[in-house]
């Protein structure tokens, strides 16, 4: 068995992207209401679910 361990810096970064992932997701989301965000979702879970287990990511 190999371990590796990710280093400080590492998740400094890791931090720092999942910040600017949620800030980007906010300002795309932005001109829609809590209602219609939640429909968006509902349609892309249906998407993904509808999709062969080969092709998701």
């Amino acid at each position: 068995m190999i371990r590796i361990e990710i280093t400080e810096e590492g998740r400094a970064v890791l931090r720092s992207m999942r910040d600017a992932r949620k800030a980007a997701a906010e300002e795309i989301l932005a001109p829609l209401t809590a209602e219609q965000r939640e429909v968006l979702g509902g349609l892309l879970t249906a998407l993904v679910d509808g999709m062969p287990e080969r092709r998701r990511c």
